[in-house]
């Protein structure tokens, strides 16, 4: 075995409040598994409603199809499903705030 990956049985206190603050504007999803596991923490962690201050962004369709039950200010998909293509998405999405 090469690694073993475990879901987190819940989302740290520090980044509860931190996105409860709205300290955090992106959520970047590398998986459809990590999007599902991420749904599932972030209603047991009762955050839904500062979720919709947050723009996810998604490595696939995927992915982004497992945060359907999560209320976003924005969802984006990469335009390639790679690392590299979910940063580029990321990068656009900045620039276009920022205008430029």
């Amino acid at each position: 075995m090469l690694y073993e990956a475990r879901p987190a049985a819940g989302l740290s206190p520090a980044t509860v409040r931190a996105l409860a603050g709205g300290l955090i504007d992106f959520a970047l999803f590398f998986s459809p598994r990590t999007a599902t596991i991420f749904a599932r923490l972030a209603a047991r962690a009762g955050i839904a409603a500062a979720l919709r201050n947050v723009t996810a962004v998604s490595i696939s369709a995927a992915a982004d199809g497992a945060l359907a039950d999560v209320e976003f200010q924005a969802r984006h998909i990469a335009a390639t499903a790679d690392q590299r293509g979910l940063l580029a998405a990321l990068d656009a999405i900045v620039a276009k705030r920022r205008g430029t």
